[in-house]
């Protein structure tokens, strides 16, 4: 079982320093306010969260889409399109029309644009503003009463 399977599911919204998140189908999604490249954003998510964010459905794709004005890294990377960065199949797509194209042959890395809430493939150096996704905490398993002896 993966890590993004053994998360729960619950919907919450909050905001702070620049660091906003929403839960949605077993995720926590964590925006981001820090314009940083592809990759650096995938090293950042891998430390601090899970890993970039992946899209399930058009509901996770317009829940991110409302916490963000601008155009966002996610977790799709080229070749072949089906996986996302933490190697979960990708079964959902919502790329614009004509995308991906690869235009100019540099671009590799998935982003979800603000305008139209559709995905397009860019060139990995861009700065962009992302989503990291990190499963919500699980309360802890009681622990057994200690006895008293007698």
């Amino acid at each position: 079982m993966s890590k993004h399977q053994k998360c729960s599911i619950f919907y919450i919204l909050f905001v702070s320093s620049g660091l906003s998140s929403i839960s949605a189908n077993n995720r926590e999604y964590h925006f981001v306010n820090m314009k940083k490249t592809w990759v650096d954003v995938q090293s950042y998510c891998r430390e601090k969260f899970i890993d970039l964010a992946t899209i399930n459905n058009a509901d996770d794709n317009q829940k991110l889409l409302s916490l963000s004005q601008n155009n966002v890294w996610i977790g799709l990377y080229r070749e072949p399109w089906t996986l996302w960065s933490d190697n979960s199949n990708s079964t959902f797509n919502n790329w614009d029309d004509k995308q991906p194209n690869n235009n100019p042959a540099q671009q590799e890395c998935g982003s979800l644009l603000a305008a139209t809430g559709k995905w397009h493939d860019s060139q990995c150096e861009t700065l962009y503003t992302f989503f990291c996704l990190k499963c919500p905490a699980f309360p802890q398993e009681p622990k057994e009463a200690a006895g008293w002896g007698g």
